[in-house]
């Protein structure tokens, strides 16, 4: 009975815990495994849960936390439950209670902002982010960047949905910055991938041949080649030379813009389909 009283406490505290990884991955400012049965240890004993929030509330969470990357977790999981989300909720939905968060503290979003939000969220996470993802996904994308009062804001550390509105606000537009560009391409292009294959659909209905020979010779005397002479090399009768290929400096750098493109192509963040 004692275990069955408790597992919502032992639930919560799993969700705070995040994922095991290395403290770098969150920055020099991560939670470290001791921190976090430390503060967890104390939290147990004092709180109780009853209905999903936390009993002791968003202050006295911030007063466990031993680093900023607990503290924003803390406030996080707490604004969650306040909003009644459980375990996943719509992603449209969680874009328009931070938007109704940001106007309820006094901060009005750009039309842009409150257009954008949503369709980058849906993009990101699909039509329902869970709780985890929420934490472990949501929340180490936000950050890495110097805000406008000069100071570091690292990963993970930058939705203080309590005692930081106004960071909330700069993060998030930040975010937009980094993503939107991006999920406006992915749309675009997967409309096209549309469009392309209902007019493959279309031309695949028509009989006879749509190859043109004049055009493939073209295509590869283009490299400076004539016909007979790739016959032969495709024949072996005569040596593939080597290629010249220029040597492009951005091409094989692997830069941030970079790594969310390929989280993005992948669907990397998706977790509840």
């Amino acid at each position: 009975e004692g275990v069955c009283q408790a597992l919502p406490i032992y639930l919560d505290r799993r969700v705070l815990r995040g994922p095991p990884q290395m403290s770098l991955s969150w920055g020099s400012y991560g939670a470290s495994a001791s921190a976090a049965d430390k503060s967890e240890g104390r939290r147990l004993k004092r709180h109780s849960v009853h209905g999903g929030a936390l009993d002791g509330g968003p202050d006295s969470d911030a007063e466990d936390a031993s680093t900023p990357l607990e503290q924003a977790r803390h406030e996080c999981l707490a604004w969650w439950r306040e909003q009644q989300f459980f375990f996943g909720a719509p992603s449209t939905v969680l874009a328009s209670s931070l938007l109704a968060f940001l106007v309820d503290a006094g901060l009005h979003p750009d039309p842009y902002v409150a257009e954008m939000l949503p369709r980058v969220l849906d993009r990101l996470f699909g039509a329902q982010i869970s709780c985890n993802c929420f934490l472990n996904r949501f929340l180490p994308i936000l950050g890495d960047y110097v805000d406008s009062t000069g100071q570091d804001v690292r990963s993970g550390e930058a939705l203080l949905l309590k005692s930081g509105p106004y960071r909330c606000a700069e993060t998030l537009l930040v975010f937009l910055r980094q993503w939107a560009d991006l999920v406006l391409s992915d749309e675009e292009e997967e409309v096209a991938q549309r469009r392309r294959a209902k007019e493959k659909k279309k031309k695949s209905l028509r009989r006879a041949s749509h190859f043109v020979m004049e055009a493939f010779k073209s295509k590869i005397m283009e490299g400076g080649h004539t016909v007979e002479t790739v016959t032969e090399m495709l024949e072996g009768a005569r040596e593939v030379p080597p290629l010249k290929a220029s040597m492009d400096e951005k091409r094989y750098r692997v830069d941030q813009a970079m790594v969310r493109t390929w989280e993005l192509l992948t669907r990397r963040h998706l977790d509840l389909v």
